[in-house]
């Protein structure tokens, strides 16, 4: 019987489509506060948009490839594609099929919200002088929002196959990155940096099958 253990051995997906929880991004929500329009430039799924619709934002999703999520926009490249501005922009964003890609992902996206922009990265990604030289030295992140709990970000077709069972047995540390303008005119990032703990859930939930 194929279990999914076997099945996480398969090559990387080609344009890094890992997915997060829903559970991830109600975990943001609870913290921090979103006001307007929110857009996922790499919405794979839906989950991201699908979670902050259920809150009451009105939510715009794009992705590079169609993943068959029936409220997508429209398929594009983020990066090199005219975008106008939005209000928010939350994204779990492709890590390293292309090297700074993840980098490249939060810069247009700071350029491009008016609010807040949040993305969904490794916490490894805070690491780095050159990274610190690029991005966090002049844009410096009001939020971490770091999770206890050890996260899965399964590949999608590994969720198509298993559902929510692909999501158990989490080896990863993620956390939740939030730029927040000092002002909807202001050009400005603000800091400093709040760090949240998010604690773990009990027991006998993270051992439920739904994500």
């Amino acid at each position: 019987m194929t279990t999914i253990r076997t099945r996480r051995r398969f090559k990387r997906d080609p344009h890094d489509w890992y997915c997060e929880s829903r559970y991830a991004v109600e975990a943001l929500l609870d913290h921090c506060q979103f006001f307007g329009e929110v857009y996922d430039p790499a919405c794979g799924r839906g989950n991201i948009p699908e979670v902050f619709r259920a809150r009451g934002n009105p939510v715009r999703a794009t992705d590079l490839v169609d993943r068959g999520y029936a409220g997508l926009d429209g398929v594009m490249d983020f990066l090199t594609a005219d975008v106008a501005p939005v209000d928010n922009i939350v994204t779990n964003p492709p890590y390293n099929y292309r090297r700074g890609i993840a980098e490249a992902f939060i810069h247009k996206a700071l350029s491009l919200a008016r609010r807040r922009v949040a993305v969904f990265v490794p916490i490894a990604f805070t690491t780095g002088m050159g990274r610190y030289d690029r991005l966090f030295s002049t844009a410096r992140p009001s939020h971490e929002l770091v999770f206890a709990e050890r996260m899965t970000c399964p590949p999608g077709r590994l969720i198509e196959a298993f559902d929510s069972r692909a999501f158990k047995g989490g080896k990863q540390d993620f956390i939740w990155l939030v730029w927040t303008r000092k002002g909807i005119a202001d050009p400005q990032w603000c800091g400093p940096t709040d760090k949240i703990w998010i604690a773990p859930r009990p027991l006998d939930v993270r051992r439920q099958r739904a994500a």
